[in-house]
């Protein structure tokens, strides 16, 4: 766990009184989260999004399930080894299912950390609580490393938004959903926010932002509506909402005009608020099939 700061060094970050002071606050938070995965620099960002949501899904999953060596009732959309690879995986019925989640992780989201990882288990724990929806957990990005300058800025975070852009797309023409739900976690709050920062909606309903350490402007077009969850806790609070030149990733979302707050585990963790039994968890999940 990081050293605990002074309450006069946490306010004064909070806050952002001086800017070059909330630029290094900023970067020491990022940097005492407590994340050790190492920062990959050959990092492979030309594979080509997933595009498509064809509607021969049994074969597309089938397509993907033997490169990956995964068992036979796995349900991959997408799967590449480039890098330090890409996977998205679809729980439950995605032909059927009306309200389909799409889950976007954060920090350390790639093809080595999928399978044990926040994303995979909580796309999970929220297809099991909604077993009329579909839950996308979607990887199909390049996500910061680590904790570092990569998960300080927005480039990353845009790149992924125009490949998160395409695949909304495809579910909205393809699939037979009519309520869509980006559940964002910490760092894919940011990848969403730069998906939903022009007036396209791309069919999204509603956007979760789960520990979240910034949404760019906090602007999201029309009819879009926005819930939010930060438990006390929660080390990335010590982040500063801010953008300085090419560091920060903007504003709160829980500021943001009409942003509803939901429950979070008593005392949770940053990775457990989609684990099962969370109220958390339980709150997206009404989110899900109103």
């Amino acid at each position: 766990m990081p050293s605990v700061p002074s309450p006069a060094s946490v306010q004064a970050c909070r806050t952002g009184a001086v800017p070059l002071l909330a630029l290094g606050c900023l970067l020491l938070s990022l940097l005492g989260l407590g994340f050790s995965r190492s920062v990959d620099p050959t990092a492979d960002t030309t594979a080509e999004p997933v595009a498509t949501v064809s509607q021969d899904l049994l074969a597309r999953y089938a397509h993907h399930r033997g490169p990956a060596g995964a068992g036979g009732d796995r349900q991959l959309l997408g799967h590449d080894t480039a890098g330090r690879g890409l996977v998205t995986e679809v729980f439950g019925d995605l032909a059927a299912a009306r309200d389909v989640a799409v889950l976007v992780g954060g920090v350390g989201t790639d093809l080595a950390t999928f399978d044990t990882g926040t994303l995979r288990t909580g796309a999970r724990a929220l297809a099991a609580a909604t077993p009329a929806s579909a839950v996308v957990a979607w990887a199909d990005y390049v996500s910061p490393a680590s904790i570092g300058p990569s998960a300080a800025g927005p480039g990353l975070a845009r790149a992924g938004g125009r490949r998160l852009g395409v695949f909304l797309d495809s579910l909205r023409e393809n699939a037979p959903a009519t309520h869509v739900v980006l559940v964002c976690h910490s760092y894919g709050s940011a990848v969403c926010a730069a998906a939903l920062a022009g007036e396209d909606a791309h069919g999204v309903d509603d956007v979760v932002d789960l520990a979240s350490p910034g949404v760019g402007e906090g602007r999201l077009p029309a009819g879009v509506r926005r819930w939010t969850a930060t438990g006390p806790a929660d080390p990335i609070r010590l982040v500063p909402h801010v953008r300085i030149g090419g560091f920060g990733l903007g504003v709160d979302p829980a500021g943001t005009p009409g942003a509803r707050r939901l429950p979070v585990p008593p005392g949770g963790d940053h990775d457990d608020y989609l684990a099962t039994g969370s109220p958390t968890l339980a709150a997206i999940a009404a989110v899900l099939s109103a």
